[in-house]
């Protein structure tokens, strides 16, 4: 799978790109087939662009700790890890401009790492 043009890991088929939206920006991935699942998918994101920052954040940021949200207009659906990508995205046929696929925190954050200090 490759995202944003940095491969992951090789294919024997080029596959699906489909897009997914993590910490408010859209990210295209591709590669995706019949076997990929959403924790793959998680995976490659955060490889790619979800752990940028500092090590406390890299932590706080865990892709084990996020998981895969249809969005289709007002109505969030989480998606299982095992869940197979390129499934979902089919299954919403001409729909599929109305739908993201967002990735979102699943497990809370320990209060250490939400609590924010403000210096003065």
């Amino acid at each position: 799978m490759t995202s944003s043009g940095v491969t992951s890991q090789p294919l024997a088929t080029p596959g699906v790109e489909i897009p997914f939206w993590i910490f408010g920006q859209q990210k295209w991935v591709s590669g995706i087939n019949k076997n990929t699942t959403c924790q793959e998918v998680l995976g490659v994101l955060f490889k790619n662009f979800g752990n940028k920052s500092d090590d406390e954040n890299q932590s706080a940021n865990n892709p084990l700790n996020f998981s895969l949200v249809e969005k289709w207009r007002k109505i969030e659906r989480p998606l299982n890890a095992s869940s197979k990508v390129l499934k979902v995205w089919h299954a919403w046929g001409e729909d599929k401009s109305e739908v993201k696929l967002v990735v979102k925190r699943s497990q809370p954050q320990s209060p250490v790492e939400s609590v924010k200090i403000r210096r003065k």
